[in-house]
């Protein structure tokens, strides 16, 4: 068989593709399998979404979803609706204004913690914080003993003679 030959304007036909949002020529290793827009484009787009008010609780919504798939769990028992219109109940355009006004600090994000983490999602057992807030009281519940996720064991330390010490959860 013969090789086929390959002008460069031939090849940018199969290799190169324009993005539907910078209007550029880009190489296709540029953009996301199926995607119109380049990968630097669609972070932009994302982000820009994700800073809106709406957008900040849908993600914070199907980051719920997600961990409670991961982690085994029952799924949140309210909707994306019920949960923004509950967020605007619990003062989350003050949290997310000043989110904002930080310039979009990862600490002060508006998050939602849930106050019995033993428990799954539900509107009576979440409360809105910041996100350090949330990192925080995970943290708190974890050293104390009182949250342990599943993959957690407790600890038993003992002496070189193999006599008991304590237990750490």
């Amino acid at each position: 068989l013969y090789g086929i030959l390959v002008t460069p304007k031939v090849a940018s036909i199969f290799f190169m593709q324009t993005c539907t949002k910078c209007l550029t020529l880009k190489d296709k290793t540029e953009f996301s399998t199926g995607k119109t827009m380049c990968k630097p484009c669609n972070v932009k787009a994302v982000t820009e979404t994700n800073r809106t008010e709406r957008g900040l609780l849908l993600k914070i919504y199907n980051n719920q979803v997600g961990t409670c798939k991961r982690t085994g769990r029952h799924l949140p028992t309210y909707t994306r609706e019920e949960l923004i219109e509950w967020a605007y109940l619990n003062q989350f355009k003050s949290l997310y204004d000043d989110w904002v006004d930080s310039d979009y600090s990862k600490w002060k994000s508006p998050s939602v913690d849930r106050i019995n983490n033993l428990e799954s999602y539900s509107l009576s057992n979440i409360q809105l914080v910041t996100w350090r807030a949330n990192l925080d009281n995970l943290r708190l519940q974890n050293i104390s003993g009182e949250f342990l996720n599943s993959k957690s064991k407790s600890v038993i330390q003992m002496t070189l003679d193999g006599d008991f010490i304590a237990t750490h959860l």
